[in-house]
């Protein structure tokens, strides 16, 4: 028990345990137990606050690094590509009778590597600054939107797994059946892409590749072909 000032007629020693005041009525333990409940209501609104700002702070400290990381991923694949673009323009341009030959070929070569980097770093920038903008703005939104690209990708996953499966039973049906099919698929998946769509190679597939090498062809002794990815062993 604690001794309170009366808040109706400031009275001191009064009992915050006391139902009323004795000088004014007023009711001291209902509005102690308010008072008590609206700090309590208070300090959680402020603990979920911090939280949800410490939160906000390090999603956007996260999405800033990374995208830092893509920038200077960027900038390096662009200097490379262009320091080598360089090298193979000069290198033309002094070359006589094929005497930079070399020089072209490999300054050729690490340009394409450069020009590929680049290419295959491509609007994933973009998406980050987009990303970040979004959060900056509104952290709840950026979350729905990440929580819908991984939604959307489970439903990818499922549907390959799902037309995997087709694939496969498909390939059990046509090796068990006694109908006279045209393809049988064999029930191993391809060890390039993990399809069931593996049958037996034919003349077909070879014949460009032994026309060109002879008995030099690599596909000669490749007996099976993926339908999928195209690729023969």
């Amino acid at each position: 028990m604690a001794l309170v000032k009366c808040p109706e007629c400031k009275h001191e020693n009064v009992s915050d345990k006391a139902e009323k005041c004795p000088h004014c009525g007023f009711k001291i333990a209902q509005f102690i137990r308010e008072k008590t409940q609206n700090n309590l209501f208070d300090e959680n609104i402020s603990r979920r606050l911090s939280e949800a700002e410490a939160k906000r702070e390090r999603i956007l400290s996260r999405l800033k690094q990374q995208r830092n990381e893509e920038l200077k991923y960027k900038i390096f694949w662009f200097a490379w590509a262009i320091i080598w673009t360089i090298i193979v323009v000069w290198s033309f341009s002094v070359s006589e009778h094929g005497s930079h030959g070399l020089l072209i070929v490999i300054s050729l070569f690490f340009s394409v590597v450069g020009w590929g980097g680049i290419y295959l770093c491509r609007g994933s920038l973009e998406q980050m600054n987009d990303d970040l903008r979004i959060a900056e703005k509104d952290i709840s939104e950026y979350e729905k939107i990440i929580q819908g690209r991984i939604d959307a990708h489970k439903q990818r996953m499922i549907a390959e797994a799902n037309a995997l499966q087709q694939e496969k039973e498909y390939a059990e049906y046509t090796q068990t059946s006694g109908q006279a099919w045209t393809v049988r698929y064999f029930t191993d998946p391809c060890p390039y892409c993990g399809h069931y769509k593996v049958r037996y190679s034919k003349w077909e597939d070879k014949r460009y590749s032994i026309a060109f090498w002879g008995i030099a062809s690599s596909k000669i002794g490749q007996n099976f072909k993926c339908e999928n990815c195209k690729r023969m062993w």
